[in-house]
């Protein structure tokens, strides 16, 4: 199917990442129509996305499956996007997203069985550069953020985060029983709606893993953002009040070293 779709594709590993169906609110999604989408890399990695809705919350803070793709590639390295297929045309919302990535829109897609690109699915965008920056999500980034005390991999996070817009570079790790860790990174968007928060970005990686906070409880979730930039207590806070009651909620603060 990808070989038919994309001649220069080669089959590799498998996914790094198991898409299961996940119902973080114990209810029927919110949602009558679901978008189940994957980005593939340079070497053939592929990379699965899916909604994730939070019961009881406004549907704007709804993880897109877009979304979800990406930043599943990115957290787990990449470098670079070279094609995304999706089942059914991206919202707005998600193309405008899309066009944050770096290089997005020499980027090959397939849309419900028909080859695009986001110049067909965004024409006249609005970019980075609209705003003087210069940085893309995918980039290398350090932000050069330092803590008292915090998690070695919680720090890389938050130093890896992509945030030109507002410089609150932060991230969150999720604790589960038994040791499991998910840690999300927060990603910024020119257009400012369409970002990515750090809770968000953990519990869709965490949902990718197919466990549910319902079933695999969650002990401990700590934020860790800038002291005097901090932006992101009210989204976490909001979101957190979809999970069971009874989790630990750290709040870190740092500075730039």
């Amino acid at each position: 199917m990808l070989s038919r779709l994309f001649p220069n594709f080669t089959q590799g590993p498998l996914p790094k990442a198991k898409l299961k169906q996940n119902d973080f609110s114990q209810s029927q999604s919110q949602s009558q129509t679901s978008h189940d989408q994957l980005s593939q890399e340079a070497v053939a990695n592929l990379y699965f996305g899916a909604n994730l809705e939070f019961a009881g919350q406004a549907l704007n803070l709804t993880v897109h499956a877009e979304q979800a793709a990406i930043n599943n590639a990115w957290h787990h390295g990449e470098s670079k996007i070279t094609a995304m297929i999706i089942n059914a045309a991206p919202c707005g919302f998600c193309r405008q997203f899309i066009n944050e990535v770096r290089d997005a829109r020499l980027m090959p897609m397939n849309i419900a069985g028909k080859n695009v690109s986001l110049d067909d699915l965004l024409p006249d965008p609005f970019s980075p550069e609209v705003l003087g920056s210069n940085v893309m999500l995918f980039d290398s980034i350090d932000n050069g953020i330092v803590f008292d005390a915090i998690d070695k991999d919680l720090l890389r996070a938050v130093n890896s985060s992509y945030a030109p817009y507002t410089q609150n570079p932060s991230a969150v790790m999720i604790e589960c029983d038994g040791g499991t860790k998910f840690i999300g990174r927060y990603a910024e968007n020119c257009a400012y709606n369409p970002s990515l928060s750090p809770l968000q970005s953990a519990l869709s990686l965490m949902a990718l893993h197919g466990l549910n906070p319902n079933k695999h409880p969650i002990k401990r979730i700590t934020l860790a953002e800038v002291k005097g930039q901090a932006n992101q207590l009210g989204a976490t806070k909001n979101v957190l009040t979809s999970l069971p009651q009874g989790i630990e909620f750290v709040h870190l603060l740092g500075e730039k070293a």
